[in-house]
Order: C-alpha cells, then structure tokens, then sequence
C-alpha cells in the first residue's frame, strides 16, 4: 500500500494534478462535446481534436481554473460513486435496467443534481479564492481565527461548511424541500 501512496506523491510532485489531468480531462471533455454536437462539420476529426487540445492547454494555464477543477472532482466522484451504488441497489433488489433509465430521463430529477453540484460550487469557490474574503476585508482573518500558521482555504471551508450545516439553514432546506416536493405532487398531472 505504502507503494501506491509513494506513486501517488511523486506524480503530485512531478505536476500530473496539476497540468496533465486536468488537460486530459477537459480536452476529453470538449472533443467529446465536439464529436457529438458537431460545430464544425460532419468531416472535422482532426478539427474536432486540435480545437480540443487547445482548449485544454488554455484550460491549465488558468491556475485558479486547475485548482477549481481538483477541488470540485472529489465531490463530483463521490456523488458519481452514489449514484452508481443507489443504481446497484435497485438493480439488488429486482428493478429493471429500463425504469431505472426512464426514471434518469425524468425531467424533475435533473433540478436536485444541478442544485447538488451548486452547493459542491459553493463549498469549493471559498477554498479556491479565499482573498475575496480576507483582502477585501483583512479585519476578517481576526474574525476567522486565521493566524499564520494556517492556511486562509483551511478557515474558510471551515467556516462556510460551519454556515452551510448550521441547524437554521439546514431546517430552513428541508422545509423548502417539503414545499417543493408538495407542490410537485400537487401540480403535476395524472397519467392514467
């Protein structure tokens, strides 16, 4: 195990998380874009791929685009991770493969995932900038309990999972998620 761990550090090391990955990652991510919406034309591969790779390289070279991208994906991969175990388990227990598809196709379900990756947003952007809060207002880093020996990410993730998770907010989501879900079943139409 101590072997996988040392790899794991000499790649950090060497960059890989911080330039090959992320390139990767959105070149894919585009070329695939660009293959299947096909901007320029049906005949456009090597286009489609150098478009892509410049992309990608415009991508790395925003540093706080990088560092946005290497806190966000942990999320993004737990949350791909539980949706992968919650398919298996309907899967477990008997559903099949088709209504799980149709239930993916549903238009109500596509809210819950973009308010999900807001707050994974939302928890990374203060990790990933915290000078808006302390340059703006240094009297902040008192407030914050920032001293010198720790880093003003570390503070503020800290303190804004502390207001994401604080009893008033988390009351106040779950009653509006109760509003939500009631008025969708009360609105929606029957299907006979």
């Amino acid at each position: 195990m101590a072997a996988l761990i040392d790899a794991v550090q000499v790649l950090s090391k060497l960059g890989f998380y911080q330039t090959i990955f992320p390139w990767l990652l959105v070149t894919a991510l585009m070329y695939g874009m660009f293959t299947r919406f096909k901007p320029f034309g049906d005949k456009s591969g090597t286009v489609n791929i150098i478009i892509s790779s410049v992309i990608g390289l415009i991508f790395i070279s925003f540093v706080k685009a990088s560092l946005f991208l290497q806190n966000v994906l942990p999320f993004i991969t737990a949350f791909i991770i539980m949706l992968l175990f919650l398919v298996m388990i309907f899967l477990f227990v008997g559903v099949k493969e088709e209504t799980i598809g149709e239930a993916f196709q549903q238009p109500s379900l596509y809210y819950p995932l973009i308010i999900i990756f807001l707050v994974f947003t939302f928890i990374v952007i203060p990790q990933i900038f915290p000078e808006l809060a302390i340059g703006a207002n240094p009297e902040l880093a008192s407030q914050l309990n920032y001293t010198a020996n720790q880093k003003p990410e570390d503070v503020i993730f800290q303190q804004s999972l502390g207001i994401i998770f604080s009893p008033k907010v988390v009351g106040l989501s779950i009653m509006m998620l109760i509003f939500v879900f009631a008025t969708y079943f009360i609105t929606r139409e029957q299907i006979n």
